[in-house]
């Protein structure tokens, strides 16, 4: 059996779809000796990728990148191991959203859903943040025409849209709470009803569910250990990361610094 039925093997159709097509860029780069990028990926979607790309062949490296730091969609370079990571020019560009939102205020949703009703998809752009009233998107650069043309308006707003250089981003300001707390053991449920408020027995259920993710994979086991530095999402609640596990309490209990993100 080879490498592609082996990754093959135990995936559902969904997994397969995806597992194909990176697979694909993996071979079409050994053969070319060349390049390949994927479309935009979320955080699990990386997470899935980079495993089954070390599993596919030694003769490619390979860096996940949106062009800046902090940005949860991101792009896989795929590259022949001949080629020097550092000459690689990425396709992607920002693009800047500048409109007067002092009257009005725009949310992600309403910027990704103008975009999107350009008959753009979603892969084709990566993070869209805010920074100082003004709107900043990153996407593959063969649609930044399109959008700066097309895009005039997003609700009420007028919008001028315009790309700009990666060096004339303002840096990415992501807002977190931190929340100390103290529990029993580093157990998931324990973990999670510390960070979202939420009781053990609700907590349960979510994780049985399939809506509970570590580091990006979900994660099914309730007595499943987590450590320092791990990032927790709880879907439809957001996402929390683990700063500190510290000592234990005068009652035994250990010490826990969470930081949520808001």
């Amino acid at each position: 059996m080879g490498k592609r039925e082996n990754i093959l093997e135990h995936l559902n159709e969904n997994e397969k779809l995806f597992a194909v097509r990176i697979i694909d860029y993996v071979e079409q780069v050994e053969k070319s000796w060349g390049i390949r990028y994927t479309q935009f990926l979320d955080p699990s979607q990386v997470v899935k990728a980079e495993k089954i790309i070390k599993q596919c062949g030694s003769s490619i490296n390979y860096f996940v990148t949106s062009g800046i730091e902090d940005c949860e969609r991101n792009i896989i370079v795929i590259s022949h191991d001949s080629i020097d990571a550092h000459g690689i020019v990425l396709p992607i560009a920002p693009i800047l959203l500048d409109g007067n939102f002092k009257f009005e205020i725009l949310h992600h949703r309403d910027v990704l859903g103008a975009i999107m009703n350009l008959g753009i998809k979603r892969e084709k752009m990566g993070d869209i943040f805010f920074s100082k009233d003004k709107c900043y998107v990153i996407v593959y650069e063969d649609i930044c025409d399109y959008i700066s043309i097309n895009l005039t308006r997003i609700k009420h707003v007028p919008i001028d849209a315009k790309r700009i250089d990666f060096d004339q981003l303002p840096p990415r300001e992501i807002s977190t709470k931190e929340m100390k707390a103290t529990i029993s053991s580093p157990r998931l449920d324990s973990v999670i009803s510390a960070g979202f408020g939420v009781s053990r027995s609700s907590i349960s259920k979510e994780i049985k569910n399939g809506n509970v993710k570590v580091n990006y994979e979900e994660i099914k086991t309730l007595s499943f250990s987590v450590n320092e530095g791990d990032v927790i999402s709880l879907r439809g609640r957001g996402r929390i990361s683990i700063k500190e596990m510290g000592g234990l309490s005068k009652k035994g209990r250990i010490n826990i610094t969470i930081l949520k993100y808001i």
